[in-house]
């Protein structure tokens, strides 16, 4: 009986400490503006049993590791009906341990708990011996996780040999108590993946890329403060296992860039529990970050789009970066094209306006360019002054290039055609542009919209 009262303590306090930082968690979700879609159920369903049940996923991109992982969940799965059934019977409601059923789901459960033993083990020594990079700096936490995991499953191996008396009594009570210690630490740590990853993949967009359009009419510019996450971002902040998935296979990390889309996710997770609801996105991440974004092409080719990347500088434009985009944007089989500038300022205008606009007139001057298209030239030295590379210039690199015509640029939007695939163009230059670029991107996008 006394056994029963202490154990009922034990769990009223760390069962308290896991529902308050569960509670904290769900609230912050719940608060969130947007809505968790449930739509397209089959897709969702099938996704939820081949991913989280079957763990094809994380067994696909990495076949050992992942398999290991694998064999973690899986036992926890296993496990459940174990650990609730001596818990109920620690606190005297029932006793259905001496039941055959049981003693033959325990003799199943035995290949479970060797497989998350070898598959913890595992994965504790390559974080602590071999430290993939995409798994960060050294956590102890996940160290402390991995022994207590590894407990159970020797405990629980070890009732098996032990008779009935002291050193059985010993292994009972560390059993329970690691679970309860474990239960008590996992909403603060990485591991509550566990809890709530069958949700987020549940909840995860069929469609890699599918983001709502933003809308214009009501000013919509994005999203600006931390409050302003949705449902889904906030639950994936506290989803993050931090396996580094995304790190390794950011392109603009890859490359050296500060952008690190692991390190977005849990500074998202860091200030949502510091109630920072009004930030700024801009001063929650590291400085400048966002902006490397647009260096990513994985969303682009599942969408079936073509990505092509013309380094440009507004300040000395070259013979060959003009020869490149006409022969990029001409290319009537794979129209029409969408012209975009990192930084929204001079290299979007320059090209497409500044070289493009009407060239096949022979009385064509920059001067009679409409003052809308002129503006989208930015801050261009090269446009003020009436342009270093002038009509005669344009027309030689348009024979080179083997072009018969060229339509009219509008805005960003350069079309040449009604069929063939998207072409994304994109000018980048490191030189800063500054505050007169920041203003002409504005007027561009604004022209753009206006356009639609």
């Amino acid at each position: 009986m006394l056994s029963a009262v202490v154990l009922a303590l034990l769990v009223a306090v760390f069962g308290g400490l896991f529902a308050i930082q569960v509670r904290t968690r769900l609230r912050l979700v719940w608060l969130a503006p947007g809505s968790l879609r449930t739509d397209r159920e089959i897709e969702r369903t099938a996704r939820f049993v081949w991913e989280v049940l079957f763990q094809s996923k994380v067994i696909a991109e990495k076949p050992v590791v992942g398999l290991a992982h694998a064999l973690v969940f899986w036992g926890f799965v296993a496990f459940a009906g174990y650990s609730s059934t001596q818990f109920l019977k620690g606190l005297g409601i029932v006793d259905l341990t001496g039941m055959p059923a049981f003693h033959l789901y325990m003799v199943a459960l035995v290949p479970f708990a060797v497989g998350v033993l070898g598959g913890i083990l595992f994965l504790v020594i390559r974080r602590v011996v071999f430290r993939p990079e995409a798994l960060g700096p050294l956590s102890w936490e996940s160290v402390l996780i991995g022994a207590l995991i590894a407990t159970l499953m020797v405990t629980f191996l070890l009732d098996f040999g032990l008779a009935v008396g002291p050193s059985a009594t010993v292994n009972w009570w560390l059993h329970e108590i690691v679970i309860l210690v474990f239960l008590a630490i996992i909403p603060n740590s990485k591991h509550f993946h566990l809890v709530l990853s069958p949700a987020t993949v549940f909840l995860k967009a069929p469609v890699l890329g599918d983001v709502r359009n933003l809308d214009f009419e009501k000013e919509e510019v994005g999203l600006e403060t931390l409050g302003q996450l949705e449902k889904k971002q906030v639950l994936d902040a506290f989803t993050c296992v931090e396996c580094g998935r995304c790190q390794v296979n950011c392109p603009a990390y890859g490359t050296g860039k500060a952008l690190n889309p692991k390190r977005l996710v849990l500074q998202n997770e860091v200030a949502l529990l510091a109630g920072q609801m009004e930030k700024r996105l801009a001063d929650v991440y590291d400085p400048g970050v966002l902006w490397q974004c647009t260096t990513c092409k994985r969303v682009l080719r599942e969408r079936g789009l073509e990505y092509r990347h013309l380094p440009a500088s507004p300040a000395h434009v070259e013979d060959e970066d003009v020869l490149a985009f006409l022969k990029t944007v001409t290319d009537k089989s794979r129209t029409p094209v969408y012209v975009h500038c990192r930084r929204g300022a001079d290299r979007t205008g320059l090209l497409p306006v500044d070289r493009l606009a009407d060239i096949e007139r022979p009385d064509h001057r920059p001067a009679e360019i409409p003052n809308q298209l002129r503006q989208l030239a930015g801050c261009s030295r090269e446009w003020r002054e009436g342009s270093e590379v002038h009509r005669n210039d344009l027309l030689r690199l348009k024979q080179s290039a083997g072009q018969g015509s060229l339509s009219r640029a509008h805005g960003e939007q350069v079309s040449d055609g009604q069929e063939g695939e998207l072409r994304l163009v994109e000018f980048t230059n490191e030189q800063h542009v500054g505050e007169r670029g920041r203003i002409a991107g504005e007027v561009q996008r604004t022209s753009i919209r206006q356009a639609q």
